[in-house]
């Protein structure tokens, strides 16, 4: 790391991590839901952090704080740069106009491509319409176009929930589950 670019690791803690029930084995919340983004775009880190809390506030309230687990797909790495410009009398003579513009650091955007998952919320089946509910109203904080979409995989997994749905007897003994 450069020393001019020392100003850019100003990081919102929060954005980097799971909230809520993440210790919770994947039977406990095996419906997955993502917001998904429709267009290309750059959502910055408070942004970012807007649709996170909206999120989990509407979650917490209607399923309980241990009722879903949500996970925040994106990271802002991407480091936004202002080149500040007087704006008073004789400013002319003070600035050097586009003369080494290289700008200080003003914030930290994620960029996104389209289709990419912006944050997922997995929960029981009887919370669905309130996980949907949660994505909208945080889809609010985010700019351009983006799509709620109910994954068919089980929990965060890679695994179908049609090809786990015989994996979870008691009498097959493919599937352990992690006790820690």
């Amino acid at each position: 790391l450069s020393p001019v670019c020392l100003g850019s690791l100003r990081r919102a803690a929060s954005i980097n991590a799971e909230y809520m029930g993440k210790t919770a084995p994947v039977d406990a919340f095996p419906l997955c839901i993502h917001l998904v983004s429709d267009e290309l775009e750059q959502i910055s880190d408070c942004a970012l952090e807007a649709g996170r809390i909206a999120m989990n506030k509407y979650m917490s309230k209607m399923c309980g704080k241990e009722g879903f687990h949500c996970r925040v797909r994106l990271h802002p790495f991407h480091v936004l740069r202002i080149n500040k410009m007087l704006s008073c009398a004789g400013a002319d003579r003070l600035q050097t106009g586009m003369r080494h513009a290289f700008g200080k650091p003003q914030g930290l955007i994620a960029r996104v491509a389209i289709g990419q998952i912006i944050m997922s919320v997995r929960t029981k089946d009887a919370n669905r319409e309130h996980a949907m509910e949660a994505l909208r109203r945080s889809r609010y904080k985010f700019p351009g176009r983006q799509k709620i979409i109910e994954d068919d995989k089980w929990g965060f997994t890679g695994l179908t929930r049609r090809s786990t749905s015989g994996c979870r007897t008691p009498e097959n003994k493919r599937f352990f589950p992690d006790v820690r």
